[in-house]
């Protein structure tokens, strides 16, 4: 079934994007206006309204840059408890209300890659490193290691023989 469609001018539509756009300013200035009322001092509102837009600031960077998959130990159960705010909190711009539903999705997906690294790590087991980890590898490096403890070894003696000796002299 085909939608029925109007035609109208360029000039038209900009005017009608315009108002809209107006309307919509006025309307975050009427509900801001509310959230003010509604916590009753107007400058504690506006350091709340701040901060709360700067905190969705870090957490729009965070969503955006922080994948789930590569970044164990999301707080997701946080993520959720921002979307659930934004969706209860007077005031809030319109761009930010729109957010809840994709922090939810995103929180989902970071709980279930959580599941799944536990669920793969649980029976992992774990060995401490011992310094023979960390010694040469190769017969060639075996060498050179050796070569090195010798000379420090000779050193070692050598001062040993030097403190040794001006101690009996005084």
């Amino acid at each position: 079934m085909d939608e029925p469609t109007v035609s109208i001018k360029y000039s038209d539509y900009n005017k009608l994007r315009e108002d809209l756009r107006t309307v919509q300013n006025q309307n975050y200035e009427l509900e801001k206006k509310l959230a003010a009322a509604a916590l009753g001092d107007d400058t504690v509102a506006k350091l709340l309204h701040s901060a709360f837009h700067s905190a969705i600031k870090v957490v729009q960077f965070a969503v955006g840059n922080l994948e789930p998959s590569t970044v164990a130990g999301w707080p997701h159960a946080a993520l959720v408890e921002i979307a659930d705010a934004i969706e209860k909190i007077p005031g809030i711009d319109q761009h930010v209300a729109e957010m809840p539903p994709e922090l939810k999705h995103f929180a989902a997906l970071a709980a279930s890659l959580e599941e799944m690294r536990k669920e793969r790590d649980k029976n992992k087991v774990v060995t401490m490193a011992t310094a023979a980890d960390f010694g040469p590898k190769t017969p060639e490096a075996q060498a050179v290691h050796d070569a090195y403890d010798a000379k420090r070894n000779a050193q070692n003696e050598e001062s040993k023989l030097s403190d040794a000796e001006s101690t009996t002299l005084t």
